[in-house]
């Protein structure tokens, strides 16, 4: 590469590259890898993506980057990436079997959550709007009731 510049002495060749030579971006990098006799495009940043939220270890991370090929082959199959089975992930959640007590809860509004439940005119002012999301939070029927708005501002009944 570096010969490459060393044999150029004026503006004019900077101008003609030769392709080969030419910078590349990354995006513009596209791995190909042939399975058999099919050649299938690798993207290498959903591949490091996916390593990287796999790995457990630095060690388990360095083992992924240790294979001959760019990528372990048992990550695909004849027709490319292997899909995952999202019911395992979904397995991980158990139901809950308790019966569970909401006395003494405090729940928190969220002001998107008031957003659509206050209605109010275009032509209202703040305190106006303001008036109508506490009076709106003082209806409901719980004894507590935790507001946050933005800001987290905290209104307690």
């Amino acid at each position: 590469m570096w010969k490459f510049f060393d044999e150029m002495h004026s503006w004019e060749k900077l101008t003609k590259f030769v392709r080969k030579n030419r910078v590349k971006s990354l995006r513009g990098l596209k791995s190909k890898e042939k399975i058999g006799n099919q050649e299938i495009l690798v993207n290498q940043e959903t591949l490091f993506r996916r390593f990287a939220v796999l790995k457990k270890s630095d060690t388990e991370f360095q083992n992924y980057f240790s294979y001959k090929a760019h990528y372990p082959l048992s990550l695909f199959n004849e027709s490319g990436m292997r899909k995952s089975s999202k019911s395992v992930f979904y397995d991980l959640f158990f139901p809950i079997t308790d019966k569970i007590n909401f006395q003494g809860a405090a729940y928190v509004i969220d002001g998107g959550f008031l957003l659509h439940r206050v209605i109010w005119k275009n032509s209202e002012n703040f305190s106006a709007i303001l008036g109508k999301y506490v009076a709106y939070i003082k209806n409901i029927t719980v004894k507590k009731q935790l507001l946050s708005m933005g800001i987290q501002k905290i209104y307690q009944r």
